[in-house]
């Protein structure tokens, strides 16, 4: 499971004295563990996933609006590059396409629903949507 790699990285981390690791992969653990202590659920590798990307997410926001005043923020771009690690590799425009291409389907709807039963959380969905109405013409 996703999340006895993050343990053992951040003990990796901690040896190697990487701040940011360390730092980074210990709030994540404390975010994670607190949900599932909040509605008492197990840690499942889709809610590491969907909190890696939402720590992603704001770090980006955080990069943007430094580069809009000029600050650097390497930290979070390091931090970023630890957080993609534990994301699963995301399909490219080219395979999207011939995925929808192959599935012969005649709406938006079908080609969504196809998408999610075989592929969910493998896609960008904004890229997905975008390449299918190219395709449904």
């Amino acid at each position: 499971m996703l999340i006895d790699e993050i343990k053992a990285k951040r003990i990796e981390a901690m040896k190697a004295r990487n701040t940011v690791g360390k730092t980074l992969l210990t709030t994540l653990l404390g975010e994670l563990e607190g949900a599932a202590k909040r509605d008492g659920s197990e840690i499942t590798d889709d809610k590491v996933i969907a909190a890696c990307k939402k720590f992603i997410s704001g770090n980006i926001e955080v990069i943007e609006a430094g580069a809009k005043i000029g600050s650097e923020c390497p930290n979070l771009l390091a931090e970023n590059l630890i957080l993609e690690t534990y994301i699963p590799k995301q399909l490219t425009e080219e395979q999207l396409y011939a995925i929808i291409v192959e599935l012969k389907a005649d709406n938006m709807g079908a080609v969504m629903q196809h998408l999610k039963g075989n592929y969910n959380g493998l896609y960008n969905g904004k890229l997905a949507a975008n390449v299918a109405h190219h395709v449904l013409g």
